[in-house]
Parts: structure tokens; C-alpha cells; sequence
């Protein structure tokens, strides 16, 4: 159970410590036994958000990027792997989270486009030795205040919810003590130190909504403290009893080798190895079993009808329009051609470049369907310049099948 590093520290971070408070046993799968998450797409989409954001805040000097090179920036991260990849159930979900993300970054560049300056560090990685611990931190933005002062800025991309300070208070611990960013800082500044933080915000993205935060004092920090070798300690001692809960165990990865959960968990001989026996089926008489296996059949089933739907539905919309009926009768249902109209973005690259040459990018805010179609309807856009944007975004007719039971 290699839960150290080299020098003899235990490896250590926030949020290790947080998925410890929330269960002990699922920091034992993740961190002892080293079993890899599911990827998540919440995970997914806070990396590329917070990637963008370093991308527009990393310069050593102005101008910075406009906001048409960090939506493409976004656009790259994003397309960097696919949306199963990325932990998503269904594309359609991940093309909606692309649109929020595009949104809220570009709402995000026109609130501070007139405020931008140079930050201290961006995306600060560094391990820091203290108190037994080899702690792991990154920092998402770390601005410099001047006369040795540091603010710290850390980015969420999830739900709003009001959030407890613990985490900056990690940060102004580790930063104040940093060789690193000690160092860093004086070459970047020319100020001798030393530096400590004084002022922490949360910048929750979607809603541009911050929490500010000052520096914390000496016994405010040290009930921190105190909380994170608490926590040390219990690792140390190998404290891994589960914390179960519903809604907790029902979306826990390990749910199914956990003695709390589905399964039953058997460490290898030795308990150091990485791979764990397979769960054993459940008897027949299991009533839990028997719905599994009766709802897989349903999946299967479902599946192939689909397919079958989905095949018949493109043979009958090709006949009709063959024969050219635009509705036809079986003996029990009836099938209609409809027309449906779209509204459609063929190319966002192109699309954003037009749009910066026109100078209609501003008045987009973000270049979504929405926006977009909005602006090609507009009284007052040129017509050369609504036939350059109709080349990449425009409205699509489609013919849809439908299909409905004939009334007695």
C-alpha cells in the first residue's frame, strides 16, 4: 500500500483530502488500491474552461487574445477528444455544454476585456514539503498587488452554491511558504519579498458571480491546519471505513466493490496489487438480481427495435417521396411527410472569422445558433455582408416522418 512519496511524506492535496471527508473506503480504492475514475463530464468541462482561461491570461505582456481567438481556443480543447471520451451519456448533452461554455467565456472576456492585466502565475503547479506532507497544489490564477501582496483567484465552472474558505486557506498556507513562487515572483517583479497573500476570490464563470475572501489570521489558519493533519493521521492509520449514503453510493465508481455498496470488495494477497476479484453474480432468487438481468433483456430488446424503427422510418419517407405522397395509410396507421425548418451553423470557424472582419462579432456577444440567427434577421446588417455570414450559418428545411394511429 505505497501511499508515499519518495522522501517518506504522505502525498497529500485538497482534494484528496475532500474525497477522504466524504468517504474514507473511496479514498481507499482511488489513492491505496490506485483504481482509476470514470471520466466525468463535469470534470471535462471545467478542464476546458479552465484551459481557455489560462490561454487569455497567459502573456507576458498585452495586447492579450481577443475574444475570438479564446473561443476558438475553447473550440480546440474541446475537440481534442470525443464526448464519450469526455464522460458524456449523449452527444446532444455535450453539444449544449459546448454552447454554455462558449457562452460564458465570452461573457466572461467582455466583463474583464477593460481590466486584464498580467497575472503573477497561471495554472501554478508546485509540491510543497510541510508538517509530514508532500502537498500538491495548483492554483488557478495568482495576481501580484503589489509591495508583496498576492491574491489568488481560483475558477468554478459548476452549480452556484455558497462555498466555505477552506480551500484558499490551503492556498495561502502552501503559498506563503513556496520556494517556488518566492522565487518566481521576485524575478518577475524586482521586489525582494517576501510575498504573502492577502486577498482570495472564487470567480464562479457561468454567472460572473465572485466571493471574496482576506487573508486569513493566524488562529483561523491553524484550525485549518489542525483539520488537515487530522485527516493525515487517519490516512496514516490506515482509517478506511466507508461512509455510505444514498445518493453518495449510487454514483460512486466503486460502488461495486465496496461491502456498503453493490458488491463485495476483496483486497488481493498483500493488498498492495491492482486488480480486484470480479463481483459474483447474485443468486436466481435475488429479487434485485432478477430486475438487472429483466431490465438488461429491455435494454436489448429496445435497442433492436430502435434499429428496426429508425430503418423502416428512412424506407417509408423514401417510398413517399418516390411516389410523391405526402401522407399514406396502412390499416391501422397513418404516415405524414412534414417539413421542418432549422436554423444552422455549417462552419464556426469561418463564421467567427467573418464575423471579426465585419465588425459583428460585439453584437453577438457569442456566436451561438441563437445570436447569430438573430443578427441575419436584423434591419440594418448590409446585405454583402448577411450574403457572407449566409454562407456558413443559415436556415435548413428538412422532412420529417410522422406517424399517427388512424381513428376509428
Amino acid at each position: 500500500m505505497k501511499k508515499t512519496s519518495p522522501s517518506g511524506l504522505l502525498d497529500f492535496s485538497y482534494s484528496r483530502m475532500g474525497m477522504y471527508l466524504e468517504c474514507p473506503k473511496k479514498f481507499e480504492f482511488r489513492y491505496v488500491y490506485k483504481l482509476p475514475e470514470k471520466p466525468k463530464s463535469y470534470f471535462a468541462f471545467g478542464h476546458s474552461v479552465h484551459s481557455a482561461l489560462e490561454f487569455l491570461y497567459n502573456v507576458d505582456n498585452p495586447p492579450f487574445p481577443s475574444m475570438e481567438s479564446l473561443l476558438q481556443r475553447f473550440r480546440q480543447l474541446w475537440d481534442a477528444s470525443s464526448w464519450e471520451a469526455k464522460g458524456y451519456r449523449s452527444k446532444i448533452k455535450a453539444d449544449e455544454d459546448f454552447q454554455k461554455g462558449l457562452d460564458m467565456l465570452g461573457r466572461y472576456y467582455l466583463q474583464h476585456k477593460e481590466t486584464l492585466k498580467v497575472p503573477l502565475a497561471v495554472e501554478f503547479k508546485t509540491k510543497i514539503p510541510v508538517d509530514g506532507l508532500n502537498v500538491i497544489m495548483i492554483a488557478d490564477r495568482i495576481d501580484y498587488l503589489g509591495d508583496g501582496k498576492m491574491a489568488v483567484v481560483d475558477y468554478k465552472t459548476g452549480k452556484a452554491v455558497e462555498r466555505e474558505p477552506d480551500q484558499l486557506y490551503m492556498y495561502q498556507k502552501l503559498l506563503d511558504i513556496s520556494s517556488d513562487l518566492q522565487n518566481l515572483a521576485k524575478t518577475k517583479t524586482g521586489f525582494s519579498g517576501p510575498f504573502t497573500v492577502q486577498k482570495m476570490n472564487f470567480c464562479h464563470v457561468p454567472s460572473l458571480d465572485e466571493s471574496f475572501f482576506e487573508r486569513a489570521d493566524e488562529g483561523t489558519l491553524g484550525e485549518f491546519w489542525k483539520k488537515v493533519l487530522g485527516v493525515a493521521e487517519d490516512i496514516r492509520a490506515k482509517k478506511f471505513q466507508p461512509s455510505p449514503g444514498e445518493t453518495k453510493c449510487r454514483f460512486c465508481d466503486f460502488a461495486d466493490r465496496c461491502d456498503r455498496g453493490a458488491g463485495v470488495f476483496r483486497a488481493p494477497p498483500g493488498g498492495a496489487a491492482t486488480e480486484l476479484a470480479d463481483v459474483p453474480a447474485g443468486p436466481v432468487a435475488d429479487p434485485l438480481a432478477a430486475k438487472i438481468d429483466r431490465l438488461g433483456e429491455l435494454a436489448e430488446q429496445s435497442a433492436k427495435m430502435a434499429a428496426e424503427s429508425e430503418t423502416l422510418r428512412r424506407e417509408i419517407l423514401a417510398l413517399m417521396r418516390e411516389r410523391g405522397f405526402n401522407r399514406h395509410f396502412g390499416k391501422k396507421f397513418q404516415a405524414k411527410i412534414e417539413k421542418k425548418t432549422s436554423f444552422e451553423i455549417t462552419d464556426q470557424k469561418a463564421l467567427l472569422s467573418v464575423l471579426g472582419e465585419t465588425g459583428l462579432l460585439k453584437r453577438t456577444l457569442v456566436p451561438t445558433k441563437k445570436t447569430v440567427e438573430k443578427l441575419l434577421a436584423a434591419d440594418d446588417i448590409p446585405a454583402e455582408q448577411r450574403e457572407r455570414l449566409g454562407r456558413y450559418a443559415a436556415t435548413r428545411e428538412t422532412q420529417e416522418l410522422n406517424l399517427g394511429k388512424i381513428e376509428d
